[in-house]
C-alpha cells in the first residue's frame, strides 16, 4: 500500500480521535527503506549510479513526510485540549552490505561437518553430518548447541555446553572482515546471560549473533545452507536491514512531553503508556 493511502487512512482516525489510546502503525518506512537503501548509498554493491540515483531522495522525503503525520497528530492534541503522543520504531535502520554465513563460520572453525561438500545449496541444515557436529545456525542471527537430550541427534554433553558457547563466543568476536578491516560481529549475546527466562529459554537460540553495522546474516546461511565462502558481498536487491547489533542500529523513541513513567528501552513503553492513564503501578526495572 502505498505511503499516501496508509497517510490518508490514519488522518481518518486522527480525525474521528476524541479520547482514550490511539495506536497506528507505519510500514511504509520499514518496506522502502529495505529495498531503496542502496539508492542512498553509493557505496553499497548493488549500488548502480544510472538505475539508483534518480532515488537518492526517496527515503528522506518518506521520513519528511512522516515528520508531518507528527506535526499533524500535535495539532490535533492542540485541538483536543492536549494530551500524551509517543513516537516509536521498534529497530533502526542501516545499509546491508555484506552477508556473513554462520554455518559456514562454524564449518571452517571445526564445530559443523557437511555431508556432501559438493552439494552446498541443500537447504534446512539437511547437509549437515550431525555426528560429528558441534553446533548449528538457524534463522538471521540464532546459533545453537547440538546438544545431548535437546536436538534430536544432540552430541554436546549438558556438562560441556558453558565451555563450548565460551569458545565459539571469542571466536565469533575475532573475526575481521578481510574487506573493511573491521570486526563482523560487535556484540555476542549468550541466552542465558542476557534474556529472561519466560518459560521457552530452553528452545531459544544458546547465542543470538550482533552483527556489526552494515553486515548481516546471509540469506543461505539463515536458510541453513553452507556456503563455501564465510563473507561477501550482498548484491542482492534487500540493500538495508537492520538485524544488526542493536547498539550501533538503535530505534527511535520519542515523545511531546516527558513521560510519568520514564523509558529507556522498548520493552518499558507497555508499561509507560499505562502509566500515563493512572494504570498498572508496576515496580520499575532496572535500565
Amino acid at each position: 500500500m502505498a505511503a499516501a493511502e496508509i497517510r490518508g487512512q490514519y488522518e481518518g482516525l486522527l480525525a474521528d480521535f476524541e479520547d482514550g489510546l490511539l495506536f497506528n502503525y507505519f510500514g511504509f518506512l520499514d518496506q522502502v527503506s529495505h529495498i531503496m537503501w542502496r539508492a542512498m548509498d553509493p557505496g553499497h554493491p548493488a549500488y548502480d549510479a544510472e538505475r539508483d540515483g534518480p532515488y537518492a531522495d526517496v527515503i528522506p522525503d518518506l521520513y519528511a513526510q512522516a515528520d508531518e503525520i507528527v506535526g499533524e497528530t500535535l495539532a490535533r492534541l492542540e485541538q483536543l485540549g492536549g494530551g500524551t503522543l509517543i513516537v516509536m520504531s521498534d529497530h533502526g535502520f542501516a545499509s546491508w552490505r555484506r552477508a556473513f554465513s554462520l554455518n559456514t563460520w562454524l564449518e571452517q572453525n571445526g564445530y559443523l561437518k557437511v555431508r556432501d561438500r559438493n552439494r552446498r545449496d541443500l537447504e534446512f541444515l539437511t547437509n549437515v553430518d550431525w555426528s560429528a557436529t558441534r553446533a548449528y545456525a538457524l534463522g538471521l542471527s540464532g546459533l545453537y548447541i547440538n546438544l545431548e537430550g535437546r536436538e534430536a541427534s544432540g552430541i554436546v554433553p549438558p556438562a560441556e555446553r558453558d565451555s563450548l558457547i565460551a569458545g565459539i563466543s571469542r571466536g565469533l568476536l575475532n573475526v575481521t572482515d578481510p574487506v573493511t578491516g573491521q570486526p563482523a560481529i560487535t556484540r555476542v549475546y549468550v541466552r542465558d546471560a542476557t534474556y529472561s527466562d519466560a518459560g521457552h529459554n530452553a528452545i531459544g537460540p544458546d547465542i543470538v549473533v550482533g552483527f556489526a553495522k552494515g553486515t548481516r546474516s546471509s540469506d543461505a546461511s539463515a536458510a541453513g545452507q553452507i556456503p563455501a565462502e564465510m563473507l561477501v558481498d550482498n548484491t542482492g536487491a534487500w540493500s538495508g536491514d537492520h538485524i544488526m547489533d542493536h547498539e550501533t542500529v538503535p530505534g527511535v523513541l520519542a515523545s511531546n512531553r516527558p513521560l510519568r513513567r520514564p523509558v529507556t528501552s522498548l520493552r518499558q513503553l507497555a508499561a509507560a503508556v499505562l502509566a500515563e492513564f493512572g494504570l498498572g503501578d508496576f515496580p520499575r526495572r532496572a535500565p
